[in-house]
């Protein structure tokens, strides 16, 4: 009896765990380079009581799926997304930190500094990249060369790691390598005036938490059943 409560609380408390990264990837739908998270259930051990009933132990990991959203045109010439693997590279000021994103929605700080949209410098290849005040025009290229007007004044970063499941999110698309190298890409083929949107599709996103409720549900039904079955037992023990 106990060992099936013990069943359905665990299965209640992966649901519970599925929908709270559901509700997380549907809130960032709309995030630029938002990568979805899944949840991996790692079956540990399993084995048959001598009742007949089977339990088993489970260890519940999150991953992040790094397949590519689809790209948006906006015509923005500081705009910009990546062709094939990769991640921009972004310092914050504060903590000097390094962290990694396909977002790449840029713009211009005061100061001309190329910037995120969260305020983080982009990193060039020879560092910051500042673009001159009052410049005729500003485009990038395919191979993230940054102009303005026939003068080039610097060359956006691209980097990729040998496993993506090291990085580590640190707030909507950005992540932290957590001690792990990244590589330049040589060749980062890059499009200028589009960003990669959110790979998080509503709909099936919306499917699994109704799936999810239903299971929860069932689950608890269970419970409250395996629970009456108890009391009963325990009650109906206490008259002998």
């Amino acid at each position: 009896m106990l060992e099936r409560i013990r069943n359905s609380a665990a299965a209640m408390t992966a649901i519970v765990r599925r929908q709270e990264i559901t509700a997380n990837n549907l809130a960032n739908v709309n995030t630029a380079g938002y990568r979805k998270d899944r949840l991996f259930e790692e079956l540990l051990s399993d084995a048959t009581g001598d009742n007949g009933i089977l339990t088993s132990s489970r260890q519940l990991t999150t991953w992040t799926d790094q397949t590519h959203g689809n790209y948006e045109f906006t015509g923005r010439p500081l705009d910009v997304t990546i062709g094939g693997p990769g991640y921009f590279v972004v310092q914050d000021e504060a903590s000097g930190r390094s962290y990694y994103t396909r977002a790449g929605h840029f713009s211009q700080d005061i100061q001309g500094q190329l910037v995120d949209s969260s305020g983080r410098t982009v990193t060039g290849q020879s560092g910051p990249i500042t673009i001159p005040p009052h410049a005729d025009s500003v485009r990038i290229t395919q191979t993230g060369a940054v102009m303005a007007g026939s003068q080039e004044v610097g060359r956006i970063r691209v980097v990729d790691f040998e496993s993506t499941a090291e990085l580590r999110r640190v707030d909507g698309a950005s992540f932290d390598a957590d001690g792990a190298t990244p590589t330049d890409v040589d060749e980062p083929a890059l499009k200028a005036g589009y960003v990669e949107q959110s790979n998080v599709n509503a709909l099936s996103e919306m499917a699994s938490m109704v799936q999810d409720s239903r299971l929860f549900e069932s689950q608890q039904r269970a419970l409250r059943t395996l629970d009456q079955t108890l009391e009963r037992a325990i009650r109906d023990l206490g008259q002998y």
